[in-house]
This record gives C-alpha cells, sequence and structure tokens, in this order.
C-alpha cells in the first residue's frame, strides 16, 4: 500500500538499522487509517487523490545491526542525524524535535520554542493530536513513563446523575 517506503533502497551500511516512527497522512488519524487500514487498491486511490503517506520518524531501536535502545535519547537522535545524511527519502523524515534551551537549537533536527504551554495550544488550534515528550537522558520505553509523556487534549464535564436502574447481569 506504501511502496514509497516500503520498498526505500536505503544504504547497505545502514541494514539492521530499526526506525521508529507513525505513518502521518492527511490531518487526522481517521485519514491514516484510510491508508493503513484498507484494502491496498483502496489506500493506493486515496494516496493518488490527497498525496502519499509519510513516515515521520522519531526514534531508532537498533543503529546497523547495534541494539540502541538502552543509549540516552539524544545519542540516539543523534544517530538518526547520521541515518538522514545519507538516507534520503521525502517520505521517510525525521519528526521534528522541540527544546526550550536555545543552545540546543539546531542539534538532533531540533526547533527552539518559547515555551511548550504554547506550543501545546498552537498543536491543538492546528487540529493535531498532542505532543510527545522524552527526556534527553532516558532510554527507549515502550510504555508512558516519567521519562515518555504524550499530551493529548481533555476536557473535562461535571454532571448530576438524576437516577439509574440497576444492572440485571
Amino acid at each position: 500500500t506504501m511502496p514509497h517506503i516500503r520498498d526505500f533502497p536505503f544504504s547497505k551500511e545502514y541494514f539492521g538499522t530499526v526506525l521508529d516512527g507513525e505513518i502521518m497522512f492527511g490531518s487526522s488519524s481517521s485519514e491514516a487509517i484510510s491508508v493503513t487500514g484498507s484494502l491496498p487498491e483502496n489506500a493506493l486511490a486515496n494516496q493518488l487523490e490527497k498525496g502519499f503517506a509519510e513516515f515521520k520518524c522519531f526514534d531508532l531501536l537498533y543503529y546497523k545491526g547495534l541494539r540502541v535502545e538502552n543509549f540516552p535519547y539524544s545519542r540516539r537522535l543523534s544517530l538518526l542525524d547520521k541515518f538522514f545524511e545519507v538516507n534520503k527519502n521525502a517520505y521517510i523524515v525525521p519528526a521534528t524535535v522541540y527544546t526550550t534551551e536555545k543552545e540546543k537549537q539546531g542539534q538532533y533536527n531540533s526547533t527552539f520554542v518559547g515555551s511548550f504551554v504554547s506550543l501545546l495550544e498552537e498543536v491543538w488550534a492546528e487540529g493535531k493530536e498532542g505532543l510527545m515528550i522524552k527526556r534527553l537522558d532516558a532510554p527507549y520505553e515502550q510504555k508512558r513513563t516519567k521519562n515518555y509523556l504524550k499530551l493529548k487534549p481533555h476536557f473535562f464535564r461535571d454532571c448530576i446523575i438524576m437516577g439509574y436502574t440497576e444492572p440485571t447481569k
């Protein structure tokens, strides 16, 4: 369904490199599902109509066959930079890393922002899902922890329950 990603002929010196990221298509997760969750002919038709899906890479687990999950995130980002210096594809791209530290701007494909709160508000205003927050000194983790947070909008409502019926089972 995505031969422009699947068949990417990356440099042989990078065999054994495993990237972590997500498929992006359109402006919402439901649009991405129209590519990733449909039959190949429908996925291709959607992309021919709306443009091709993109793989946004934000981490890596193996680099040239070496397991790097326990390396700090800053080191893994440096390795990703090296990977993308050699392997160029318009549809497999590094995700932008945002930093509030001016001296880190430009490192690891990073962009300086004055405040994560204002960035988060901007992201939500654009209709995007949210932000991932990772500590630069943390190892790779597959689940949310204090080192790996996902910030999404949450809406809370106060309700008064006027009555209910006991369940029968």
